[in-house]
């Protein structure tokens, strides 16, 4: 019988396990309740009827077997995941099967079933107190076990939301490690940089994407998002896979645990290159917007003063000259008059180099071989160095030849080297001029200080090299500006001069300097193209003294009064008849009325009412063999150009010496022979 139980008890027990038993444990439950009960129940009639010999109707009820009857409520309590009213059911069952065999026996009344039946109460209430508490703590490790899925459940969207996020921004985001290496890699930083994602996690950002002169600032960065510092935007250049450097404006962010301890950095990037790029396309145009502002301004500027300031001087050195040729060579006077004719012609050159910065002076263009003009120059440019100072000359043969004007080429390496003398100093140093060709790009050209009409291509490089003290790039943007002079007050056009002089050939310059280290500065002039052949054209013969004015009449129209008189006694003085007008109108009034008599007219290019040009060419209308000289303290270029053409007899540049304005009027006078 025992047995048998046992093995209807196991088998219950392996059913509860199936899914039969997991879909319907309350009712094996109460089966296996049952069960036992009538189990025991039937043991306990078999154990007493055997031990006292009586039939088994008359005993059982009073066996202690029956108290197994409790292992079975509270079995079932322990084993069976059910609620308190069914442990309550499965024990009055139990219960009621031990009330009902006592009943059949006719033991239902005294002690010891009284106290059987109490003892069956007790294990049924402990049974159901039981199940009480396996079933709260069922429910809180079912409601724990609910929270955590929905936690995990929660993550897992969090975690499809982040990565939806981080894969569909248009910003590039790497998210780094404590040690710098990169855990994640977005598609936006994989479509800028052109890394797949498997090739860049685990590498380290720094040495692998990041170009070196970056470094530094994003290493501070992510530095102080580990230590918990506030951290700002910044810029910096990464490194594509094609090797190209794209510019980035970044900003990075501390990742940290449950704990708040840092577990890595996210760096949150946007690809500004374009936008860099045209930024710095529009301060690059801004800036030669600028600077043609300032050549426009400083233009103006300089044919004011060459115009007003030249006429002047005009009546300085024509006075001077004057005063020259009227004193004996021993008169005491004669050396001070001298000086004021150096100055005046110094004052001159002044606003010839004001108008050379500005683009505006006189060009005068021929096929000129910078390596034979180098070597002309070569004992002047010795001269003109300091005592310690080293020359020395590496010229690139058969170079092409340059259309240019030679005076102003000699004048610009001569400021060049003088500068490079003065950096040098007492010290011991060398100069070193180079020539060359360069095919001038446009990305070099744009680095560069060049005319507007600079245009890239062929160039004819020369290169003037010192080992002087050199100078910051502070200084460096501000040594071609008129008057700035790292030295002294009073100097400074040199340069600047350097520069004009540049610009009006359609070239371009560049200097570089390191303080300490010396100065390197770059001339590129466009290539004419075959090399230069050296054949020295004959000077014009100077004419005879006196030549062509006596007794000549000659028309004088200029607005300034001390111009006009100081000219007209320079003219009287070479015997010349002189008809004055002080303007356009009143000059070709002028020549109307005596156009048979006047053998030249020399007017001033700038007149009120009639400009100098329409007064030539009303003159010529009215006479054309008519022959004039144009003066001015300008632009002797733009004057001769169309107008020599059209018959102009000759230029006179402000201020001129007695000497000067018989050289011209010979010439005329030649020229109508």
């Amino acid at each position: 019988m025992r047995a048998l139980g046992a093995a209807a008890l196991g088998f219950l027990l392996v059913l509860l396990q199936t899914r039969f038993g997991v879909r319907h444990p309350r009712a094996l439950g109460v089966v296996a309740a049952a069960l036992m009960g009538a189990i025991e129940q039937l043991l306990a009639l078999a154990a007493e009827g055997a031990l006292q010999g009586r039939p088994l109707v008359t005993l059982g009820a009073e066996s202690p077997i029956n108290l197994g009857a409790t292992f079975a409520m509270l079995g079932v309590a322990v084993l069976i995941p059910w609620s308190p009213v069914w442990s309550a059911f499965a024990s009055l069952l139990v219960i009621g099967e031990y009330v009902a065999a006592a009943v059949i026996t006719g033991r239902a009344t005294g002690p010891p079933f009284d106290d059987k039946l109490m003892l069956f109460a007790s294990a049924g209430v402990v049974a159901v107190v039981i199940t009480a508490v396996l079933e709260q703590r069922r429910w809180r490790e079912f409601f724990q076990t609910w929270a955590l899925a929905a936690a995990h459940r929660e993550a897992r969207e969090r975690e499809k939301r982040y990565r939806s996020v981080v894969e569909t921004a248009g910003s590039v985001i790497i998210v780094l490690g404590p040690a710098g290496s990169i855990t994640e890699f977005n598609r936006e930083a994989e479509r800028v940089l052109g890394w797949p994602q498997a090739a860049v996690v685990g590498r380290d950002l720094l040495t692998s994407f990041v170009a070196e002169g970056s470094r530094a600032t994003v290493a501070t960065d992510i530095g102080k998002a580990l230590a918990g510092e506030p951290t700002g935007a910044f810029e910096a250049r990464m490194l594509a896979r094609d090797g190209s450097e794209r510019v980035m404006a970044c900003g990075t962010r501390r990742l940290v645990d449950d704990d708040g301890r840092a577990v890595g950095v996210v760096l949150c990037a946007q690809d500004i290159s374009d936008r860099k790029q045209a930024e710095d396309a529009r301060l690059a145009l801004e800036r030669r917007l600028g600077e043609a502002q300032k050549l426009e301004s400083l233009g103006v500027l300089a044919g004011g003063i060459a115009h007003d300031f030249n006429n002047l001087l005009v009546s300085v050195l024509g006075n001077a000259s004057l005063a020259l040729g009227e004193l004996p060579p021993g008169a005491p006077t004669r050396q001070s008059v001298q000086r004021i004719e150096h100055a005046a012609r110094r004052g001159s050159e002044l606003t010839r180099q004001l108008l050379a910065y500005a683009g505006k002076g006189t060009v005068a263009l021929a096929r000129v071989d910078v390596n034979a003009l180098i070597a002309e120059t070569s004992d002047l440019l010795h001269v003109s160095t300091a005592n310690r100072a080293v020359m020395t000359y590496d010229l690139t043969p058969n170079l092409p030849a340059v259309e240019a004007d030679p005076t102003q080429i000699r004048q610009v390496l001569m400021n060049l080297v003088i500068n490079a003398s003065e950096a040098i100093g007492d010290a011991d140093g060398t100069i070193t001029v180079r020539t060359g060709v360069v095919e001038l790009g446009a990305d070099t050209l744009r680095d560069t200080q060049h005319a507007p009409e600079a245009t890239p291509g062929p160039h004819v490089c020369i290169e003037v090299c010192d080992t002087g003290c050199g100078i910051d790039a502070a200084t460096a943007a501000r040594v071609f500006d008129p008057f700035f002079s790292t030295k002294f007050t009073g100097r400074g056009l040199g340069l600047a001069t350097v520069l004009g002089v540049v610009r009006g050939h359609r070239g371009a310059l560049a200097l570089t300097s390191t303080p300490g280290s010396g100065t390197t500065v770059r001339i590129y002039l466009p290539s004419a193209g075959a090399p230069a052949r050296g054949e020295p054209r004959p000077a014009p013969a100077a004419p005879p003294a006196g030549e062509g004015r006596e007794g000549r009449t000659v028309l004088l129209v200029d607005d300034e009064e001390d111009v006009r008189v100081v000219t007209a006694h320079m003219l009287e003085r070479l015997g010349c008849s002189v008809l004055q007008a002080g303007d356009g109108r009143e000059g070709v009034q002028v020549f109307r009325e005596h156009a048979r008599m006047i053998d030249a007219v020399i007017v001033d290019l700038t007149l009120p009412r009639l400009s100098g040009d329409r007064v030539f060419r009303e003159i010529r209308t009215i006479r054309p063999d008519a022959r004039v000289i144009l003066m001015t303290g300008y632009d002797d270029e733009k004057a001769s150009g169309a107008l020599a053409e059209a018959g102009l007899a000759g230029f006179l540049r402000k201020p001129f010496s007695v000497g000067d304005l018989e050289k011209a009027l010979g010439e005329v006078a030649r020229e109508g022979d």
